[in-house]
């Protein structure tokens, strides 16, 4: 997944920035950290731009697909672990590790017991994640079935033109 960011963003995400793309959003507020994604489906891919907002307690959860992720502005923290783990447990899992991503990192979850939490710090970051088709073994997770509010027309404005900005689009 790792090698697919590099062509979303030298060749595919320009040229979706320049055109007519009718980017989908999502306002994400069940939980924190809160999230503006503007999402557009790529083949069997979905390529995500988030502005994720700085919180305290940032919500500990698993992916149900595999995912890439590449840090444009900003820095997080982000625990990482691997293990079976229920998400409503209202236990908090063990992290294997801890790590602070900044601008031009990246990295893969590549497996369906992976979890994660990422808590910006200071101002909110920006991101490009590119996620794949659900693992058929996906448990539920935290977010699903809820009914997400679309992002306003300024905020989609704000996180679209700056990737826009950034790319030199």
């Amino acid at each position: 997944m790792i090698d697919l960011l590099a062509k979303v963003r030298y060749e595919v995400l320009p040229a979706l920035l320049k055109g007519t793309t009718e980017w989908n959003t999502m306002a994400v507020r069940y939980e924190t950290p809160h999230v503006d994604r503007c999402w557009v489906q790529w083949g069997e891919y979905r390529i995500n731009l988030h502005k994720i907002y700085p919180c305290e307690s940032p919500l500990f959860h698993p992916h149900p697909w595999p995912s890439a992720v590449e840090v444009y502005s900003g820095h997080y923290e982000m625990a990482i672990g691997h293990q079976h783990w229920f998400p409503f447990a209202r236990k908090t899992p063990e992290a294997a590790a801890t790590v602070v991503l900044a601008a031009g990192s990246k990295y893969e979850m590549l497996n369906p017991k992976g979890w994660h939490y990422v808590k910006p710090l200071g101002d909110p970051s920006m991101s490009v994640m590119i996620t794949g088709k659900p693992w058929e073994s996906a448990h539920r997770t935290p977010g699903k079935g809820v009914k997400h509010e679309f992002l306003p027309l300024e905020r989609q404005l704000e996180v679209i033109n700056f990737f826009r900005l950034v790319l030199s689009v």
